[in-house]
């Protein structure tokens, strides 16, 4: 039996014991406070670790469970708070948050200050502007769990299942306003573009990225985009330090996404698009790096490119992250498109100074087999 078919048999013992489950206790109107064992997260988390351990089948079946539960978790919030809130007392506080608050404590409404409380955890107070509606329309839209439709879809990724894996992707991008930690939106997005790469979907492999890559600030400045095009072509010795000094960018979340756009584009021909994104990429490794080195000593002050590389090297999990990242191969390849673009002297400082700081000799050879021409010009 496969894997997948395995998935749909878990998939119907799933909703046949939730539905027996329902015919007891959902028989009445009342919904039900979840248990701490059966709060969507800690689910949500199990499914995780039986999908880290390669237990897909369980990974499933918890993760539809916590759908389900959250679901389940909406139905109680909202019942708790439209009960406690219809008292005439208490509808004579309108729509103001505050004055109700006031009430619930007087009638020991504790549930009901919980369900509050638990939901300015997750937003703050302010987000409410005082109004009791958002808090419920803000409930209403917690009833879709986008983690659980995000790891259902790696499920599917990873059985192969690519159009069913899209289908939970694009469901939990739909629903990422309700996400708890916004930025995995962009973990979904890249998890679209590696299924479109996948299956070779040049088009949609571009257009994930791009999305990642459309909350950068630096990346939608344009007036920023025709600056750093003018230093590129900048003649004048000296020019790859005033880059450095010049372009920052803290985004770290759009690197990769940028590296992937170059590497795209280089394969394109597409020279100008694939310098520019290599420039953000590099800019986005170059300003993760030097936060940490300033961290780390807060007295450390760029000046120049190779100053600034000689003191990176002293750390080893910076040089183990750059390692892993392939941040010296990519800094290779936007010299080596730079020197393409008709950038001489920024392609040639850039080469001598990635040559003076890579230690591996397997990656100097490297790096210097393809910076040679950038040298010799």
């Amino acid at each position: 039996m496969k894997k997948t078919d395995i998935f749909y048999l878990f998939f119907i013992l799933f909703f046949l014991i939730t539905g027996t489950s329902y015919a007891i206790t959902g028989s009445s109107d009342r919904p039900m406070k979840l248990t701490a064992d059966e709060l969507p997260w800690r689910i949500l988390q199990q499914a995780q670790i039986c999908f880290n351990d390669g237990n897909y089948a369980d990974a499933f079946m918890y993760a539809q469970q916590a759908t389900e539960n959250r679901k389940r978790e909406c139905d109680w919030m909202l019942y708790v708070l439209n009960k406690e809130l219809k008292p005439v007392e208490v509808q004579k506080a309108g729509d103001s948050l505050s004055a109700i608050t006031v009430l619930l404590k007087k009638r020991e409404s504790n549930d009901a200050l919980d369900i509050l409380k638990s939901v300015y955890n997750k937003k703050n107070i302010d987000y409410f502007n005082d109004s009791k509606q958002k808090v419920f329309e803000y409930i209403q839209s917690q009833y879709n769990y986008p983690e659980a439709d995000f790891l259902i879809g790696r499920i599917y990724r990873v059985e192969g299942e690519y159009s069913i894996a899209e289908k939970y992707y694009m469901r939990a991008l739909e629903h990422s306003d309700a996400l708890s930690i916004p930025n995995q939106k962009y973990d979904i997005l890249y998890e679209l573009a590696h299924l479109s790469e996948v299956q070779q979907n040049h088009d949609a492999y571009e257009k994930y990225l791009l999305l990642i890559v459309s909350g950068d600030q630096l990346y939608t400045d344009k007036t920023m985009l025709s600056a750093m095009k003018r230093t590129l072509r900048n003649k004048m010795n000296g020019i790859l330090d005033k880059f450095f000094l010049m372009y920052r960018d803290k985004n770290i979340i759009s690197m990769d996404a940028f590296f992937k756009l170059a590497e795209l584009y280089r394969e394109r021909n597409d020279t100008e698009a694939a310098l520019m994104a290599s420039a953000y990429g590099v800019i986005n490794a170059f300003t993760h790096i030097y936060t940490i080195m300033l961290q780390r000593d807060p007295n450390f002050e760029y000046t120049d490119f190779s100053t600034f590389l000689a003191e990176m090297l002293k750390y080893r999990d910076i040089q183990e992250w750059v390692q892993s990242k392939n941040i010296w191969q990519e800094f290779a390849d936007f010299a080596d498109t730079a020197r393409q673009y008709n950038c001489p002297s920024f392609a040639g400082e850039l080469s001598a100074a990635l040559e003076k700081s890579v230690s591996d000799q397997n990656l100097r050879k490297q790096l210097q087999s393809k910076l040679q021409p950038t040298v010799n010009q």
